[in-house]
């Protein structure tokens, strides 16, 4: 989820024998991508951006035949996302184009252009990432492995896929409940883009979410990373479809706006550090540092408080906060995590309870190994502005 790549995603590739699952829906998305006047327009402008997501794209078919099915997942990610970038260069060669040939309009053509080369160099992070997510990946299940220890990765595994999965369909419920559905005029309740068809298959994720983690808690039963991926691929899907049912056409471009905005706020900030970035939930910002004890410090109030501005001011975007831990929580200790979810959900004054959610990820999500001496940067706080918009 982290621009970074979490530890354990290098662990997915140590899956199991399951029982047959569906394929990744994200296939299917990155199929109409693929037909949409906007890819036509990447492979006439951008060409070298559309053959490496169409590799990608035909890759991630012949891995639903090779296996294993996260495989197909990352590579179907990959290629929507290497469509994102072309649609971005091929804005990028119009705006050269028109640069060339309307000098008067030099001054906000070189401002357009500026803008596009942040946009793309964005997109580019993001394809870095999925391409590293699937090279861990293939270096696991290439070499392969079996054993207590093997059995642990793949324990690891599903737990970060489940936490993923639950960050994605709780974006997506924020989002729904935040944003009335619009349904296109005969749009049918079958339709994928219809509130009854979302509803219905969030729910059915979010049980599946549930089961899985109850699988997992039962020591005797073996971990099942696939079914995990599987179910985070399915709450990935029903959170594209939900941006689509409820967005604004009118206006695009917010998430960068809001990034933008975000990073222009953490290049003059003092005091208390923030990280903004994007991934798949929206733009997020990474905290550190925020409590004394169960109290949150002065500089963290400062910092949540202009936080809280920005969402007042950005209203479409509902607020989820995640809190990530260094080492596994006890019993006990998830209770006063939970207490600390609350205290800074109440920070965003602002924001209304249908708009924010509060989530403790435990150490699912290690930016680095839990063995390391630097294991401390796995604690961190991320607060997402979950985009209203596909990304």
């Amino acid at each position: 989820m982290n621009r970074r790549l979490p530890v354990l995603f290098a662990l997915t590739g140590l899956l199991a024998g399951c029982a047959a699952i569906p394929p990744p829906r994200a296939l299917e998305e990155a199929d109409r991508v693929s037909q949409s006047p906007a890819a036509r327009e990447v492979k006439e402008l951008a060409s070298p951006s559309w053959a490496r997501a169409e590799k990608r794209r035909l890759e991630a078919h012949e891995a639903l035949d090779n296996g294993p099915q996260a495989r197909a997942q990352f590579l179907a990610e990959e290629a929507i996302a290497l469509y994102s970038e072309g649609v971005v260069l091929a804005r990028l060669a119009k705006a050269t184009l028109r640069e060339k040939t309307h000098e008067a309009e030099q001054t906000g053509l070189d401002a357009e252009l500026s803008g596009l080369d942040a946009q793309q160099s964005r997109a580019a992070a993001d394809v870095d990432a999925l391409e590293a997510k699937l090279r861990a990946l293939r270096t696991i299940t290439d070499g392969g492995a079996s054993g207590p220890d093997a059995e642990a990765a793949r324990r690891d595994a599903a737990r970060s896929f489940l936490v993923q999965a639950k960050l994605l369909c709780t974006a997506a419920r924020a989002l729904r409940e935040a944003v009335p559905a619009k349904p296109a005029a005969g749009t049918s309740a079958d339709d994928p883009t219809s509130d009854a068809s979302i509803k219905k298959d969030l729910d059915a994720a979010e049980a599946a979410i549930t089961a899985a983690e109850a699988g997992l808690a039962d020591p005797k039963k073996p971990a099942s990373p696939d079914i995990a991926a599987s179910v985070r691929a399915d709450c990935s899907s029903v959170l594209a479809r939900t941006r689509r049912a409820t967005a604004d056409k009118t206006a695009g471009g917010a998430s960068d706006s809001l990034l933008d905005q975000l990073s222009e706020m953490a290049a003059h900030a003092k005091g208390l550090s923030m990280s903004p970035e994007r991934d798949e939930r929206g733009v997020v910002v990474v905290l550190r540092d925020l409590f004394d004890g169960e109290t949150l410090k002065p500089a963290a109030r400062e910092r949540l408080a202009e936080l809280d501005r920005v969402a007042a001011a950005n209203a479409r975007f509902p607020v989820a906060v995640v809190l990530h831990s260094d080492k596994p929580l006890s019993s006990g200790d998830k209770s006063k995590w939970q207490a600390r979810s609350s205290t800074l959900l109440d920070a965003f004054g602002s924001v209304g309870k249908a708009r924010k959610v509060g989530i403790v990820a435990d150490d699912a999500m290690p930016l680095v190994s839990r063995s390391s001496s630097e294991r401390a940067a796995n604690a961190r706080v991320e607060i997402v502005f979950i985009a209203p918009e596909a990304l």
